[in-house]
């Protein structure tokens, strides 16, 4: 099956038909003016528009808050047939002899439409498929992102063939085991994996307006592990060349809340695939613990971690409700988060102690080189030697910062299953360079749903003691982990992080906060699939807010539970309180926790706590305030010597730098067009730019002198770079009177770096990074970060 995608709008509202040689005026007839006059007309009205696609719709939109009378256009004589079922239109099927008739009513209803036209000289068109949303009230009816998927039924529910049913596979295991009882994992056409489960289909995508985001042939297989027996059924998204050679990614911005996580501030927004979950375990109770922890995650500052979206699917226009919509762990997951690389990313599947297959079966050398890294389980790690062997071969901080979230969430279905970890594989003749293509094994949260007590299990259970062995014993659940634990230095890192989650982002009022505004982006589509038998008998919409409060109460007493827990089995002495004012707008980072707010936590006093602070443009630190004493350090260093009444007070202060005023980049542009690099002063008194050079080259440093100009405070001066190009606009000084554009004849490329010097002193360096859409990048003159930002251009 081949579906055409149109690429340029549509305006045509005659069509010929075979049958009758009779011109029909697409859905709107002078005749019937009285009878349709609540009928929406087609916005198409111009024969030529049609060019060479053949046949075409006459609506072009998406959401029709009144009846319209669909016409399937063409600028030949030819016969068309069309489906609504999702099934392959050809001519067995309904012939088109009048618009098709979508009435609105209170309920919005989608229909997926399938069209082709079978000419005179014996040719054919392409399948052409679009998906209407009529309702009255559909305006009103979404506010996530919707997905519409469409495909011959054949591919869904064929005994043999169909994806998303039980079928021949799972009779013919009954068949075989009489006896056994039938697990969901059991075969069954829906757990089928590989390329031999992927089905074709027609993708739409759109805003909660019903604007169009994309529209393309792409590839869907079941995905999960037991959670595919459910009513419900996660799918996975793949784009394809095969599938559409123009269209091979799904080029948008699905996740703005997510930038890489090279920590470059560049925004994603290409994917080959995606996953619209059904929450697995959690289907049936909050449907948002996976979802709310992989967010969680991210504010803590978890390299690694999926971006979620709440969004609606339709099938061959049957409404499947809602799903969380996920990134994917895949080498496109890789190349949009820390760039291009020649190498090859391996990501492993199964429990600690194993590793299963891919679905390709190659990856057995992975497995190996993993195995090869867990035989460190069985040595002595507290010998330095060992350690720092396994040190080469595992990022063990990674290690020990994935295991502090998962043993704090309580996930009952981990370490034994849903455990994936990572390296990178150089390319002959390359070498291993920093994280992450260093060649270390890191870790990927996935599957976080089984926690947080979802089947009852107590925030006060101890889950902890089983990974950790005393007296030199080691625990078959994690015996890496338990021998990592013998080590001071270790044990320090995974209580601290564990601290920081506690104190940061899994803090009950932040959880809360996070809680409340994930499911309010999702309750008004949670709401609409209750009682359209998309879910087991046993759910029920009353139901949401108790699954809900589990978990704030969960949270609320896990915290206290695990400072108690692990005080008590490390034996950790005394807990006292932190308090921390940052200066306002500036961010200030206490051990791994990052906040720009007011700041309470609890730590042990048997560990020193640092502090730290971003310190913005123009601006120095001048002290610390500690307790009521000044402290001169650029770190803090929070010891049992200041701890008064087991809690300690600490406020920071800036003043105006001391270091002589200087201009530096705040942003720039390499859309290989209109190329330019703005300069900025961030001090308090007017800076010369008499001595500044500007190159993309180190190595030559006077590339572009800068004339003299004066910038005053908080003014930019744009300088406009390229190669051969004609210029656009003036970059000028606005102090002055002088309208000459600056121009460096150097265009900005991806991986160059751009240089500043005064008095060939490197004064501010920025790699530029991929940016997308010609989209900018600026700096945020608080954390001195650069981000891109969106082209509004």
């Amino acid at each position: 099956m081949r579906i055409r995608t149109l690429k340029r709008k549509v305006n045509v509202v005659l069509l010929f038909v075979t049958i009758s040689m009779t011109l029909l005026f697409g859905c709107y007839r002078n005749s019937q003016e009285e009878e349709n006059k609540h009928i929406i007309p087609p916005e198409n009205t111009n024969m030529e528009l049609i060019g060479d696609y053949d046949i075409a719709f006459s609506h072009t939109g998406y959401f029709y808050d009144g009846t319209i009378e669909v016409g399937i256009l063409s600028n030949k004589e030819c016969s068309i047939y069309y489906t609504m079922d999702g099934s392959e239109p050809d001519q067995k099927q309904t012939q088109y002899q009048k618009e098709i008739k979508l009435p609105a009513k209170d309920e919005v209803k989608a229909y997926s439409i399938k069209a082709k036209a079978y000419f005179e000289d014996g040719t054919e068109s392409d399948t052409i498929v679009h998906t209407y949303f009529v309702g009255n009230y559909v305006k009103d009816r979404f506010n996530t992102l919707v997905f519409s998927v469409t495909t011959d039924p054949y591919n869904l529910y064929d005994d043999e063939y169909g994806i998303l049913i039980e079928g021949k596979l799972r009779r013919d295991h009954i068949k075989e085991n009489p006896r056994d009882k039938i697990e969901p994992n059991d075969p069954a056409n829906f757990n089928m994996r590989g390329r031999e489960s992927e089905r074709e289909v027609y993708l739409e995508v759109l805003q909660p307006d019903g604007t169009k985001i994309t529209e393309m042939n792409a590839g869907i297989r079941t995905y999960g592990g037991w959670s595919r027996a459910n009513l419900q059924k996660s799918i996975k998204i793949f784009a394809r060349k095969e599938y559409d050679e123009v269209n091979n990614k799904f080029r948008y911005e699905f996740f703005p809340q997510k930038t890489a996580a090279n920590g470059d501030g560049t925004k994603l927004d290409s994917f080959k695939r995606l996953v619209l979950r059904n929450c697995g375990n959690d289907n049936g109770f909050a449907f948002i613990r996976d979802e709310l922890f992989q967010t969680l995650a991210a504010q803590a500052g978890y390299q690694d971690h999926q971006a979620v979206r709440p969004a609606a699917m339709f099938i061959n226009g049957e409404y499947r409700g809602f799903f969380w919509l996920h990134e994917v762990y895949s080498d496109e997951y890789f190349e949009e988060n820390y760039g291009d690389y020649t190498g090859s990313f391996e990501i492993l599947e199964g429990g600690e102690n194993y590793k299963s297959l891919d679905e390709d079966g190659e990856n057995e050398y992975a497995i190996r080189d993993y195995e090869d890294m867990y035989t460190y389980a069985a040595k002595d790690l507290t010998k330095d030697e060992n350690f720092n062997q396994l040190s080469e071969l595992m990022d063990v901080e990674n290690y020990l910062e994935y295991y502090a979230l998962q043993v704090y969430i309580g996930n009952e279905d981990w370490p034994h299953n849903n455990y994936k970890t990572y390296r990178y594989y150089a390319a002959d003749g390359e070498e291993y360079k920093e994280a992450p293509f260093d060649g270390k094994w890191r870790y990927l949260l996935h599957d976080l749903d089984f926690s947080f007590g979802i089947y009852g299990t107590k925030a006060t259970t101890d889950n902890f003691s089983k990974y950790v062995g005393r007296n030199g014993e080691m625990k078959e659940e994690a015996p890496l982990f338990s021998q990592l634990m013998k080590r001071d230095d270790c044990k320090e890192i995974f209580i601290k992080k564990t601290v920081d989650l506690i104190n940061g982002s899994f803090a009950p009022e932040n959880l809360n906060r996070v809680l409340d505004e994930m499911h309010a982006s999702r309750l008004s589509e949670q709401m609409n699939m209750y009682n359209k038998n998309l879910l087991a008998d046993w759910v029920h919409q009353d139901q949401l807010e108790e699954r809900l409060e589990a978990i704030r109460s969960y949270g609320s007493e896990r915290a206290g539970y695990i400072l108690t827990r692990y005080q008590e089995y490390f034996d950790l002495g005394d807990m006292y309180r932190l308090k921390v004012q940052p200066v306002q707008g500036a961010e200030i980072k206490i051990n791994s926790f990052v906040t720009d707010d007011y700041f309470e936590g609890s730590y042990y006093s048997d560990y020193n706590t640092v502090i730290s602070t971003v310190i913005p443009a123009g601006m120095e630190l001048d002290y610390w305030m500690v307790n009521g004493e000044k402290v001169y350090e650029q770190e803090l260093l929070i010891t049992p010597a200041m701890i008064r009444d087991r809690k300690v007070e600490v406020n920071c202060f800036f003043k105006e730098t001391t270091e002589k005023p200087h201009i530096i980049v705040s942003e720039l542009s390499a859309d290989g067009d209109e190329d330019y690099i703005t300069l900025y002063n961030p001090y308090n008194e007017a800076v010369s730019t008499d001595g500044y050079t500007l190159t993309d080259d180190i190595e030559e440093p006077e590339k572009f002198i800068l004339p003299t100009r004066i910038i005053a405070p908080g003014e930019s001066l744009v300088i406009l770079c390229g190669r051969d190009t004609e210029l656009s606009g003036d970059a000028v000084d606005p102090n002055t009177e002088d309208k000459d554009s600056l121009y460096a004849e150097f265009g900005l490329k991806e991986n160059e770096t751009v240089v500043l010097f005064r008095q060939e002193e490197v004064i501010d360096t920025v790699k530029v990074p991929e940016l997308k859409n010609n989209n900018p990048y600026q700096r945020d003159l608080n954390t001195m970060r650069f981000y891109e930002v969106e082209n509004l251009n």
